[in-house]
């Protein structure tokens, strides 16, 4: 009799071992740590410097706050004027509904603004000591939108959020049109039913202090903006078919911060899916 054929005995089946492409992968990771070392020294390289950037982006911010403010505080004294301080509490119990913010003035500004984040107050130029009863309410009623609003808050996000992402042109061309739609709002909330002769006296008031935005520091409201865009902002106000953008930017901001923060986190999340599972494949096979 013959013997049986070994190769075709069930007893004798051969099975045939799945590849491995996690371990083939690992064992390349091993074979070649030179690329691996490299690639994580680049990483490295580019996190230290968006973490130098982001450093030098809120040191810049909080020393341009602190040189304004120390400039301002030299001749920073409370309005004495009585028929001044009735307006002012006219106005915010009208805007805010109550007396929330002191009136300075200072000889370090050139143009109204609204200033400070934790205690906030409005400065007025001291170089110009009379004003006209219109050019108060006008001026009061701008900035005191910016104080309901909360604007100095939104503005100092607006900051943080520039000095994480400083690399990335698009957050700063974002943020110039934040502010430029907050003033439109404001501008459009003032100047509510108003006539013609009333926007024309604010458009004189806006370019009697356009291009003096240099004096206004870091956190702070003010009409020393551009010329350019002071007269652009003069185009809106007498163009009343144009629906304004208001405050639409803010939403754009809110997005896109929360899309680069998801993508981020996927990003991270999927790689360290992809190395436990790869670790798990390479436990299973040994």
């Amino acid at each position: 009799d013959e013997a049986p054929d070994k190769k075709n005995d069930g007893r004798y089946l051969s099975v045939k071992q799945p590849e491995n492409p996690a371990g083939n992968l690992s064992a390349d990771r091993r074979n070649n740590p030179e690329g691996s070392r490299e690639a994580s020294f680049y990483t490295d390289i580019l996190v230290k410097i968006w973490l130098i950037g982001i450093a030098a982006s809120l040191l810049f911010l909080a020393g341009s706050y602190q040189f304004f403010y120390t400039r301002c505080r030299k001749t920073l004294r409370p309005v004495g004027d009585a028929s001044l301080i009735r307006k002012s509490c006219a106005l915010q119990k009208k805007y805010i509904g109550k007396v929330k913010v002191p009136i300075y003035q200072s000889a370090a500004v050139s143009s109204p603004m609204l200033t400070g984040v934790m205690r906030q107050r409005l400065i007025l130029p001291a170089r110009r000591e009379k004003w006209k009863e219109r050019e108060l309410d006008l001026i009061m009623a701008h900035e005191f939108c910016h104080y309901q609003k909360k604007d100095l808050w939104l503005k100092l996000f607006m900051a943080v959020v520039n000095a994480i992402y400083w690399f990335n042109p698009v957050v700063y061309r974002i943020k110039r049109q934040f502010a430029y739609d907050m003033e439109l709002a404001y501008d459009e909330s003032v100047l509510k039913n108003k006539n013609e002769k009333e926007r024309e006296a604010y458009a004189k008031l806006m370019l009697s202090f356009a291009g003096r935005k240099k004096d206004t520091g870091a956190f702070s409201t003010g009409f020393g903006e551009k010329k350019r865009w002071v007269k652009e902002r003069i185009d809106f106000m007498f163009d009343t078919k144009e629906r304004k953008k208001g405050r639409g930017s803010i939403v754009m901001v809110i997005v896109m911060i929360l899309i680069m923060g998801f993508t981020v986190s996927c990003g991270y999340k999927q790689e360290d899916r992809e190395r436990k599972e790869e670790d798990k494949k390479d436990s299973s096979y040994q």
